[in-house]
């Protein structure tokens, strides 16, 4: 009887189910993520993409930015595809595959990070691997030469694929799927009760505490280089846009200045924003510098916002959205 209704539920959700989340779920398939982009065909949505300051690190879904961004704008369709480990490289094949699948935004809001133009950083030339695999038949010569590939799936990555590729319910109903372990898949439920039974997650939390000490060489301070994967995608995504005659806001990340002004406070970081800036800047491209936005102790480390800040970078980009033209 449990195996028909499982088999009954996975032929509704292969034939009927498509997401509407608030923001993507910490692990998303392949699969998944073309769903939801599919599921905005027609809609004429606005389009955010961006890193996890955006996404909501250490929120819950419905207290992140782009959720407080919906709430202030109700009756826009927003596609939101920012999630952890985003990257202007990212945010470029995010775009990518919105086009790829048919949908045409009717505005795009991308957040610029200036410490993802830092090659030490994990996201400087990664794409997150459900996207590289969604959209690896569109890459150019070029985006081989400068992307990071894959690396060798783990045991973990294969068990994960092969019960995805027969259970729907599992690839696509991620809520489900955290339901059933509390974590987005199985290999992390054993993962995590691992750790918290030997100590590991206590220990993690204690020497995660943000410092200034623990992002010294989080940003870097020197001009880009000509072959900077990031400052090249920017100028892609900037080329892209315009191309297409989409409207966009483009904003520097919120950063901590309390927290790091022995890093912020250098002319070279400083530099590096106007660089930036400029170039993104375009027709129907508005570029609004956040860095410095006032949001008093609401940051949680470097450049997450609490859910107080969030509404306030929420209401600057709300403000933003409204002074684009229609």
């Amino acid at each position: 009887m449990l195996i028909a209704l499982l088999a009954l539920l996975d032929v509704a959700v292969r034939a009927w189910w498509h997401p509407h989340p608030i923001r993507l779920p910490e692990q998303f398939s392949p699969a998944y993520l073309r769903a939801y982009v599919a599921a905005a065909r027609g809609e004429r949505p606005v389009v955010v993409v961006g890193d996890s300051a955006l996404w909501g690190y250490g929120l819950d879904a419905d207290a992140s930015v782009v959720a407080q961004l919906a709430a202030l704008r109700p009756g826009t369709p927003i596609l939101n595809l920012s999630y952890e480990g985003g990257s202007i490289v990212n945010s470029v094949f995010a775009l990518r595959l919105v086009r790829l699948l048919g949908v045409r935004p009717a505005a795009v809001i991308v957040n610029l990070n200036s410490k993802e133009f830092n090659p030490l950083d994990s996201a400087y030339n990664r794409l997150q691997p459900s996207l590289e695999r969604d959209v690896a038949a569109t890459f150019t010569p070029r985006d081989r030469a400068l992307l990071a590939t894959l690396p060798p799936p783990t045991f973990a990555d294969r068990l994960n694929a092969g019960v995805e590729r027969v259970w729907a319910l599992y690839r696509d109903r991620v809520d489900i799927r955290v339901a059933l372990f509390g974590v987005d898949d199985a290999a992390g439920f054993v993962t995590n009760l691992v750790h918290r039974v030997t100590g590991e997650t206590a220990r993690y939390a204690r020497a995660h505490v943000p410092t200034a000490d623990a992002f010294v060489a989080t940003y870097d301070l020197t001009p880009p280089v000509p072959g900077n994967v990031e400052a090249i995608y920017l100028r892609e995504l900037r080329a892209d846009l315009v191309r297409a005659h989409t409207p966009a806001i483009a904003f520097l990340t919120p950063t901590n200045h309390r927290l790091l002004a022995d890093t912020v406070d250098d002319p070279g970081y400083t530099a590096n924003l106007r660089r930036i800036a400029a170039g993104m800047r375009g027709p129907d491209i508005r570029v609004v510098d956040l860095d410095a936005l006032d949001v008093g102790p609401h940051f949680i480390d470097n450049d997450h916002l609490d859910a107080t800040g969030s509404r306030i970078l929420a209401q600057r980009l709300a403000r933003a959205l409204a002074s684009l033209p229609q």
